[in-house]
């Protein structure tokens, strides 16, 4: 069977219990994604994510699943740091100017 696009034009809904993907890049607010995940937005606000308690948060990992980066928020106190034992560092130009260690 040949390959064939899929196109949605007035939205995309996806409903079920499984586990979705999607091969190459993809694009929210921009048509042509120039990273695996782009989002593009307006209004000074580019993306919100909610949790569904009191916490709400980002994990950054790297390949190998070690969890470096978390950007969040507990019980209305907003943080952003490392939840594993890993350093931390504040970087400017791409180096290092402050480390926090656990």
């Amino acid at each position: 069977m040949a390959e064939k696009d899929f196109r949605v034009r007035k939205g995309l809904i996806v409903d079920g219990t499984g586990d979705s993907s999607i091969a190459g890049n993809l694009g929210i607010g921009t048509a042509s994604p120039s990273v695996p995940f782009h989002v593009a937005g307006g209004n000074n606000e580019a993306a919100r994510f909610e949790g569904s308690g009191n916490d709400a948060f980002i994990k950054i990992l790297e390949p190998t699943g070690s969890e470096n980066v978390v950007l969040g928020s507990t019980s209305g106190t907003g943080f952003v740091g490392s939840a594993s034992n890993n350093n931390f560092a504040i970087r400017a130009n791409n180096s290092n100017k402050m480390t926090i260690t656990p």
